[in-house]
């Protein structure tokens, strides 16, 4: 994953040019792939604006680490205020998120409600 990642990224940095210089804000950014875009983002030069339930692990990460729930109204706000700070972002990546494992027909109003808080949506 970590190869195609980079190799994604160098192929459209050649594109459209380095991302050196940009900003960059990422959703769910601790782990997994969220992870591996944050590392690959900041070698490559941008600024990133993170966030996750649990920062912690992004102690090792050259980037603004925040600690909150985009699923809330107060976390969505403190990751606004964040990336407004840094002037603004020129690249969003919004990873965070969750399921509920269960087929899609048998979620009910509120199960898809939860979903589509904690990708940000009201």
């Amino acid at each position: 994953m970590r190869i195609a990642l980079f190799l994604l990224v160098h192929l459209a940095a050649a594109r459209v040019g380095p991302l050196s210089g940009k900003t960059a804000g990422v959703t769910g950014g601790s782990k997994g792939l969220g992870r591996a875009i944050v590392e690959e983002l900041v070698a490559q030069g941008c600024t990133v604006v993170t966030c996750a339930r649990d920062a912690a692990p992004l102690r090792d990460v050259d980037c603004i680490a925040l600690e909150l729930d985009v699923s809330t109204p107060a976390g969505r706000a403190k990751f606004a205020g964040a990336c407004a700070a840094t002037g603004g972002l020129d690249i969003l990546v919004n990873n965070a998120g969750t399921n509920i494992r269960s087929k899609t027909e048998a979620l009910d109003e509120d199960d898809y409600a939860f979903l589509m808080r904690a990708r940000g949506v009201r």
